[in-house]
């Protein structure tokens, strides 16, 4: 599998994604794993939708203060980020990458 990144494969998500979050703490920045088109209706949406994986082991891996110092800059205010590689730190890493999305 090659690996892609976020700014080669969707050119103006690197754009808009703040630039304390484009490198991460010095790590390569979150490789995409899959981006998939969902036309039309089926089990899960009644409508289009986008499938977006990425590999975040960046964003799990970060100092508990640097995770949330990346939180306080793109305006995420819910929850503490949690120690690197835990479950809370998962949880923090879904809320920060939905927060991002939706912006």
């Amino acid at each position: 599998m090659t690996s892609v990144t976020v700014a080669e494969a969707v050119p103006f998500m690197a754009s808009t994604l703040p630039d304390i979050v484009r490198p991460m703490a010095g790590t390569q920045e979150p490789t995409l794993i899959e981006l998939r088109v969902l036309d039309g209706a089926n089990l899960y949406f009644p409508r289009p939708a986008i499938k977006l994986t990425l590999d975040v082991v960046a964003v799990l891996s970060l100092p508990e203060e640097r995770a949330a110092a990346v939180a306080a800059d793109v305006g995420l205010t819910a929850g503490a980020p949690g120690p690197p590689g835990g479950e809370q730190r998962r949880r923090f890493a879904t809320r920060l990458l939905a927060h991002l999305v939706r912006r």
